[in-house]
């Protein structure tokens, strides 16, 4: 029998059983699909959170709070040496009203608070771009700390710590995620071997005339792996239609829409490379699982 025709046999016979079981088969998939979906939501949340602290970082923004009561010498004093330093890329004076304006704007739900003070509590401030060279942790702290003794400064604030912080957490969260992710798919391979071994018991004498007549083991494995391989990739499948209206609800939900921070970690969908890697990865529980499951159902059936 020709490769072609043999393949052809196995997947009727793969379909055919997948068909016959469709109720343990479709609880198989579901389960399946469950936990790459899971994977697939670490990975996604991962991504974006990657993707929106990597474009601060870039940002590299350093905060310059005024006294109130600085003088105007002072003042230009400090715009001259920030116009002159090389690690200044760019510098955007703030008001304390524009600093009140943007606390409205960006916390709404925090509006009537300001409103309800008597005075504005911001400060005025500069704002500053950082150039990349100067965006190393060291340097950006040498720098605020210089900046922090000028005349008339009452303090200095810059991001790239809870940058460093946050990349640091996000790298606990990613092995944390890949541990859970290798428990899940681990399972998942057990939950497709124990449908595919009860499979091979079910066609017991089947599987006995096929080994008299002189079947050979791949040929008799053969629709077994086949229907592995498509609960797999249908497990994949459904995971990502799973995560892709997820993603689709989140995004476009109004709580979302109204959040800053919220769209920057939602922002995005999965990575180029995570669908195919989703569908690899089905496909291989799918192998493993029914290559595992067969060869002992066939030994059990020998014994």
């Amino acid at each position: 029998m020709t490769f072609r025709r043999a393949l052809g046999y196995f997947v009727r016979e793969a379909a055919s059983d997948l068909w016959k079981r469709r109720t343990v088969n479709l609880v198989s998939i579901a389960t399946i699909g469950a936990s790459l979906y899971v994977v697939a939501l670490f990975v996604l949340l991962l991504a974006n959170v990657g993707r929106a602290v990597s474009s601060w970082a870039e940002e590299s923004r350093l905060s310059i709070y005024l006294q109130d009561t600085i003088p105007e010498s002072a003042r230009a004093s400090l715009e001259k040496r920030l116009g002159s330093d090389p690690a200044v890329r760019g510098f955007e004076y703030v008001s304390r009203e524009q600093a009140l304006t943007r606390f409205r704007r960006d916390f709404p739900d925090l509006a009537d608070l300001a409103s309800s003070l008597d005075a504005n509590p911001l400060p005025a401030s500069y704002e500053l771009t950082l150039a990349p060279a100067a965006a190393a942790p060291s340097a950006v702290q040498a720098l605020a700390s210089s900046l922090g003794k000028e005349a008339g400064v009452d303090g200095v604030r810059y991001d790239m710590l809870w940058v460093q912080r946050i990349r640091a957490m996000l790298k606990v969260i990613g092995w944390g995620g890949g541990v859970l992710g290798t428990i899940l798919l681990l399972a998942a391979v057990i939950t497709i071997s124990g449908v595919i071994r009860l499979n091979v018991l079910a066609r017991r004498e089947e599987i006995e005339i096929l080994q008299l007549v002189g079947a050979t083991r791949g040929f008799i494995r053969g629709p077994f792996v086949a229907e592995g391989a498509f609960q797999g990739i249908a497990a994949s499948l459904v995971a990502l239609a799973m995560i892709m209206g997820t993603w689709i609800a989140v995004s476009q939900s109004s709580f979302v829409r109204n959040d800053v921070l919220l769209q920057a970690i939602s922002g995005r969908f999965l990575p180029l490379w995570a669908p195919p890697a989703l569908i690899a990865a089905g496909l291989a529980i799918g192998l493993v699982g029914s290559l595992f499951s067969v060869r002992r159902a066939l030994a059990t059936m020998a014994s």
